[in-house]
């Protein structure tokens, strides 16, 4: 596995981290359990990294890798 992969693999744990962290707040917050938490339950901080990790994870070149599977 190559350093490139490594590092995009440590960055999608990453979003899940922070996936799980505002599904954790969403519930503690008395969402509903049968919907989905979304970004307003992480602060702005946290969002932003959100977002930076997600066009970082996800670029064109992966997308299109994805699509030619």
């Amino acid at each position: 596995m190559t350093n490139a992969e490594q590092l995009r693999q440590q960055k999608a744990r990453r979003l899940q981290q922070l996936s799980r962290l505002a599904r954790e707040r969403y519930l503690e917050s008395g969402g509903d359990p049968s919907r989905s938490a979304n970004e307003q339950q992480l602060t702005k901080a946290e969002q932003e990294e959100f977002q930076n990790l997600l066009s970082q994870v996800f670029d064109p070149e992966y997308i299109q890798r994805y699509q030619e599977k």
